[in-house]
């Protein structure tokens, strides 16, 4: 793990697939837009576009002790959503170095989405 200029902890998609694999309890939080992340994503990660961060962050309270992962296509925009996760109060933030396109340069496992994230609530009765 390294930082970055702006504090951020990164997470190298290798170490990240590896806790993944190991069962590590990580919550890996995706910032892209809904179209990116029904393009493929992380299997298991929850979108929560990097608009909507800071009015969603309450969706994540039960994880906030446990360690998150945020990842963004190239990393900027998950650089920029670990920032606000910290000062809504999370504490073991990590970025993923490179984002999407380096986990899928590595030929990591990516799972296309319905059109629902994890996170948001089926509708209906």
């Amino acid at each position: 793990m390294s930082h970055d200029p702006n504090g951020s902890t990164m997470v190298d998609a290798e170490l990240l697939s590896h806790e993944l694999r190991s069962g590590r309890d990580v919550v890996i939080v995706d910032v892209r837009s809904t179209a990116e992340f029904r393009e493929g994503h992380i299997p298991g990660s929850r979108l929560v576009p990097i608009e909507q961060i800071v009015a969603r962050s309450c969706e994540l309270a039960t994880h906030r002790s446990d360690p998150i992962v945020v990842a963004s296509q190239d990393g900027a925009r998950a650089t920029i959503a670990a920032i606000a996760l910290r000062l809504a109060g999370f504490d073991e933030i990590r970025v993923l170095e490179g984002g999407i396109a380096r986990w899928r340069e590595l030929g990591l496992p990516i799972e296309r989405a319905t059109t629902r994230s994890p996170l948001q609530r089926p509708s209906g009765p």
